[in-house]
């Protein structure tokens, strides 16, 4: 997670101050997706839903 962390920190200042093209924005999505961002969302709702059962 630190490098997807230190990634996302990153490209978000660069889309912000116009460093890095918005055209790029799907090529960034892609590289968080490659990091397992989804499996990782995907265990902390599962957390979630756990712990609202109780």
């Amino acid at each position: 997670m630190m490098d997807t962390q230190t990634y996302v920190s990153e490209m978000t200042l660069k889309f912000i101050k116009g460093v890095e093209p918005l055209d790029k924005f799907d090529d960034y999505v892609k590289q968080v997706k490659s990091f397992g961002i989804d499996e990782v969302t995907a265990n902390y709702q599962h957390a979630i839903e756990r712990l609202n059962k109780r």
